[in-house]
């Protein structure tokens, strides 16, 4: 039901119901993300109008100039981390960026990754996801089924089915957070009862 978060990164009282969610960091200013109606974005990051309700976010930011990604119609990324034409309306990504060869994860189809980050066959058509690098060892992530995750960040039994997931991370302890039933981190960056 509820995650009180005491970071001062985070300050969310209601992230797992998808109720509210307030955030007082001055990376985000948010009134109310989960229930998917208005994000007010007042970070030099970021500067949202309404995420939530996918209609409008205009970013001003250098790393990102959005005109409308909510509404899934047209993204325009100028930044030389992303170059992205269509990410919204779920057709085309072209990325040419080197940490990222995509493409095409919009249409939900196929994505092709040659970072040493990700090593990913098939992330868009949720079926398959294989993943080498050390930081993940993912077996099947898309079809919502199971995550076995070795790495001392995450120690994750069954995310994708929304049902269970073991965080032993010294940053996230959850008991349940996918099932959106409870949340009891217990990590010092989380105060969650």
């Amino acid at each position: 039901m509820e995650i009180y978060q005491t970071c001062p990164i985070f300050n969310v009282d209601d992230i797992c119901n998808q109720m509210e969610i307030y955030q007082t960091c001055p990376i985000f200013n948010v009134d109310d993300i989960c229930n998917q109606r208005e994000i007010y974005q007042t970070c030099p990051i970021f500067i949202v109008d309404d995420i939530c309700n996918q209609r409008e976010i205009y970013q001003t930011c250098p790393i990102f100039i959005v005109d409308d990604i909510c509404n899934q119609r047209e993204i325009y990324q100028t930044c030389p981390i992303f170059n992205v034409d269509d990410i919204c309306n779920q057709k085309e990504i072209y990325q040419t960026c080197p940490i990222f060869n995509v493409d095409d994860i919009c249409n939900q189809r196929e994505i092709y990754q040659t970072c040493p980050i990700f090593n990913v066959d098939d992330i868009c058509n949720q079926k398959e996801i294989y993943q080498t690098c050390p930081i993940f060892n993912v077996d099947d992530i898309c079809n919502q089924k199971e995550i076995y995750q070795t790495s001392p960040i995450f120690n994750v039994d069954d995310i994708c089915n929304q049902r269970e997931i073991y965080q032993t991370c010294p940053i996230f302890n959850v008991d349940d957070i996918c099932n959106q039933i409870e949340c009891t981190p217990s990590a010092r960056y989380f105060d969650v009862e």
